[in-house]
């Protein structure tokens, strides 16, 4: 893992083997299971991307522009313009943009497939993915793999948790609005009720 300007974690490339991330899968599910019995599991936070991945929710560009602004930006932003599909594949050196990003097909057949006015919102969520998860895909799923042997994707779809539930969940609230907390609590005591 590493930390992101969210500080937050994200795994990141490694030679470690397969293994460990399997470990640390298993590990971050146990302190899920902790916490559900009310523990604060984690003293860190995990990357929205990687707690989209646990819960089994889509990368979007949203998440890319969270993580990187300038990417975002050059490359899906200018994209989405009118004339963009044709500005990013010159920004690129290429006479056409097609469904892969460097030897990577974003989608099998991707790499003769061209981007077009009428696919180019699946072209950015693939592309968004593979930015995200590209470089570390194999990783994150030995993470996957043993998160999932303790507490599975089906459990979790079934209860209807969110990764931003699943944040909260592992981590805590990182603060307290306390004048809020007040306004929509209701204090009991010795019969007399305080409204």
């Amino acid at each position: 893992f590493k930390e992101q300007d969210d500080h937050a974690l994200m795994l990141i490339p490694s030679s470690r083997p397969p293994a460990v991330y399997f470990a640390l899968g298993r590990l971050v599910a146990a302190a899920l299971v902790h916490a559900s019995y009310g523990d604060v599991a984690l003293p860190f936070r995990l990357n929205d991307c990687m707690l989209k991945y646990i819960v089994g929710q889509p990368i979007m560009a949203a998440d890319v522009r969270r993580r990187d602004p300038v990417f975002y930006r050059h490359r899906i932003e200018a994209l989405l313009k009118p004339g963009g599909i044709q500005e990013v594949a010159g920004f690129l050196l290429v006479d056409q943009l097609v469904f892969a990003e460097g030897d990577r097909e974003l989608r099998p057949g991707g790499a003769s497939e061209a981007v077009t006015a009428d696919n180019v919102q699946e072209y950015v969520q693939l592309l968004s993915e593979e930015y995200v998860c590209g470089a570390v895909r194999a990783e994150i799923a030995q993470f996957l793999e043993g998160f999932h042997g303790i507490v599975p994707l089906e459990l979790l779809r079934d209860i209807g948790m969110s990764f931003d539930h699943l944040g909260n969940f592992l981590s805590g609230v990182p603060s307290l609005d306390v004048r809020a907390w007040q306004r929509h609590s209701r204090v009991e005591a010795a019969g007399v009720t305080d409204d």
